[in-house]
């Protein structure tokens, strides 16, 4: 199951809600319940339930491990004109909701990955584009790929795509053991 640092998300639910779509799940940490998960799709804050203080102290660590280890994307900060320290100014992009919004996106990509390997896809590619990153932002769903080299594949895909979208960054996930981060 995945999981960043030992963090995870369990019991996942969604909906359709009006700004997009809500997210219920429990958190774990160690494989131990420590919390709960809640974006009631509305444009909102995320509402992150962390029963204790010892709790609270390890998803805190696991987090400015998380963005030290995997530091938040810069690119383009400068030509738009934003100035300042980035951790004082854009700290909410490095806190615990973003950190647990990365372990969520990570259970969804390997649901996504379980589904289409049944059926006989290899490797799942998801494509990120810097949030600051000037340009249009390019919506480029995961994609699985196949066939007899899917490598070969991707690689060829992932350059086209980088002539039209230059700041393009791409995760590459081929086995189960992927979707885990330590």
């Amino acid at each position: 199951m995945a999981k960043i640092y030992g963090v995870q998300m369990k019991a996942i639910k969604q909906w359709e809600a009006r700004d997009g779509i809500g997210t219920s799940a429990n958190i774990y940490i160690d494989n131990k319940k420590v919390g709960t998960f809640y974006d009631a799709g509305d444009g909102g804050c995320v509402d992150i339930d962390i029963d204790t203080a010892e709790a609270r102290q390890k998803l805190e660590e696991r987090t400015k491990k998380y963005f030290e280890n995997f530091p938040f994307d810069k690119t383009g900060l400068e030509e738009k004109g934003f100035a300042g320290d980035f951790n004082e100014r854009y700290s909410f992009l490095t806190n615990s909701e973003a950190f647990l919004e990365e372990v969520y996106n990570l259970q969804n990509n390997e649901n996504f990955f379980k589904k289409n390997i049944k059926k006989g896809f290899k490797m799942l590619v998801v494509f990120d584009y810097p949030f600051f990153a000037k340009g249009p932002h390019p919506y480029l769903p995961a994609t699985m790929y196949g066939g007899k080299d899917p490598l070969a594949t991707i690689t060829k895909v992932v350059k086209e795509k980088k002539k039209q979208f230059p700041y393009l960054k791409t995760k590459t996930y081929g086995a189960l053991e992927d979707f885990i981060i330590e």
